[in-house]
């Protein structure tokens, strides 16, 4: 069976499986266009907050923020529940290290088990400073303080990242809603990045907003690359059947 297009015979099956490749290839470039328009908001969203005044809030109100938001929050980290998160830092003497992260009682209520308990980023330390600060030999601040921080999504688990190591506290992503169980956290979808510290120990890095729009967004490139191999298909179909 052959189909005529333009008084010209195409076999059928081989037509028609060039189409749905064509069709998948279209569809595929279609979609990074999608993701494109996606990320562009985002980052535009992101780059929009970090240039917004910071809102105070509060207990009441904390359920409500957006990821990405910048805010103010008053209370004071738990002493004693910091949690190490291994990553690398470049820029700094020792490249290895940990971000400190640690249980914050917004508001400062007493009451622990009837407070809202978030999880915060505090900074990175090298790894030379990891055993002061988990013997307590080197205090944080945990006093009744005003901080500001970025509300963070939770992040996904690559495929090949090890589990956190509770027992040897040392975690490999940053899991708030593991910390709800681990640590007494409330708020487990979202994190809270602590910008701007003032009051860290020295040696201590404080965390910052440069990097948050640096979101990598190749998705052009991707859509071209897929309309590319979509017309690549029609021209290798139509050479090879015009040849014979």
């Amino acid at each position: 069976k052959t189909v005529r297009i333009f008084n010209h015979q195409y076999p059928l099956i081989p037509f028609i499986s060039t189409l749905l490749g064509i069709a998948i290839l279209t569809m595929l470039g279609n979609w990074q266009l999608k993701r494109l328009e996606e990320k562009s908001r985002l980052i535009s969203a992101i780059e929009q907050s970090m240039i917004t005044p910071a809102q105070l809030v509060t207990a009441d109100n904390i359920k409500n923020v957006e990821i990405f938001q910048k805010i103010k929050l008053e209370g004071s980290f738990i002493e004693g529940q910091n949690i190490f998160l291994y990553g690398k830092r470049s820029g700094t003497a020792e490249k290895d290290g940990y971000y400190i992260l640690s249980p914050f009682i917004i508001d400062n209520q007493q009451d622990q088990e009837n407070s809202e308990i978030i999880l915060v980023s505090r900074g990175w330390i090298p790894q030379s400073m990891k055993a002061a600060i988990a013997d307590g030999t080197l205090s944080l601040a945990s006093s009744m303080q005003s901080i500001e921080a970025v509300v963070m999504p939770r992040e996904k688990k690559p495929l090949f990242m090890p589990e956190n190591d509770v027992e040897r506290n040392i975690w490999f992503r940053i899991d708030p809603e593991f910390a709800v169980s681990t640590h007494n956290v409330t708020i487990g979808n979202v994190y809270f990045r602590q910008i701007n510290a003032s009051d860290l120990p020295d040696g201590m890095v404080p965390l910052n907003t440069s990097n948050l729009s640096k979101i990598r967004n190749d998705h052009l490139e991707y859509a071209i690359s897929w309309y590319g191999l979509a017309v690549a298909l029609i021209i290798m179909f139509l050479y090879y059947y015009h040849r014979k």
